[in-house]
């Protein structure tokens, strides 16, 4: 590999990590009214690291912060109590970003701050893939490996690698031919050029929720760092759980509803049945009446 191809793939690591991982806090952050759109900047104050922190962990920052800190110092500290939890709270390993890193982010650059976030997204992103292969002990990616080659079975694609075996798009057409539920033509695109077959994974995945983090060249000329393909292949798993997830939920509904349809029904039932033996009694009733009546009058 030329020093120009490594300065490239370093390169497109680092859009592709900033890129995604601005998406990633901005979603999160919005259970909370909250947003990211620029890391260099918008987590200066410490306040949306630390709300970030908290909804990834489920728990609560117990010291008091600046709520609306207006100099360096109290950045300074909030960012600091935010660490401080990061490695008490989340058990997490600092891997060197500190409160100064992230104030100084719009001078210095997000490189530490990425790689924060990246070991964050390996725990509460990555990990549920190895949680899921219980009994086995493996790394993210192989993981995340294991999953495509079982949604991908019966495609005919080759998945051993992120080194070799994304380049010709044939398994993100797949992963997008999956995702989408089959919403296009598979076999029409599986034999055109390399850069056909990525553009319409990319697009038909892009439709379905998937950002576009790679650009179609570098995956095609194998100019793309493999820990990119990594968390561009997480999305296509995240999305993929999400859908199964909407399916048990409205399969949950579905059986809800028909359960209390049933419920109704058979509340509905039961009125009638009471009607029509309080009716069955009132005729006996009116019956007996007249037969005593009619023994009165003969008498």
């Amino acid at each position: 590999m030329s020093q120009q191809q490594g300065n490239n793939k370093e390169a497109g690591w680092v859009r592709v990590q900033i890129k995604l991982f601005t998406l990633w806090m901005d979603e999160v952050l919005q259970q909370r009214q909250m947003g990211v759109k620029d890391l260099a900047v918008d987590l200066k104050d410490g306040i949306r690291v630390i709300n970030f922190f908290e909804l990834l962990s489920g728990k609560t920052l117990k010291e008091k912060y600046d709520l609306r800190p207006k100099n360096r110092i109290q950045m300074v500290h909030n960012l600091h109590l935010a660490m401080q939890f990061l490695e008490k709270e989340m058990l997490v390993r600092n891997p060197g970003c500190f409160a100064e890193d992230v104030v100084d982010a719009d001078i210095h650059g997000v490189k530490l701050i990425l790689g924060l976030l990246y070991t964050l997204y390996r725990k509460y992103r990555l990990s549920v893939l190895v949680d899921k292969k219980k009994g086995k002990s493996m790394k993210e990616e192989d993981a995340l490996l294991e999953w495509v080659r079982e949604v991908t079975d019966g495609y005919g694609v080759t998945v051993e690698n992120f080194k070799h075996s994304f380049n010709d798009g044939k398994v993100y057409l797949a992963l997008a031919h999956v995702i989408s539920n089959k919403s296009f033509d598979y076999d029409e695109f599986k034999d055109k050029s390399r850069t056909e077959i990525l553009e319409k994974a990319f697009s038909v995945a892009e439709e379905n929720g998937i950002h576009r983090l790679l650009m179609v060249d570098e995956v095609a000329n194998g100019d793309i760092d493999e820990r990119a393909l990594v968390l561009y292949t997480s999305l296509y798993h995240h999305e993929y759980l999400k859908r199964k997830e909407m399916e048990a939920l409205q399969g949950d509904v579905e059986k809800n509803q028909a359960q209390l349809e049933l419920e109704s029904k058979s509340k509905d039932d039961l009125i009638k049945l009471n009607v029509e033996l309080k009716n069955k009694h009132e005729a006996l009733t009116n019956e007996l009446n007249d037969m005593e009546k009619e023994l009165v009058k003969n008498d």
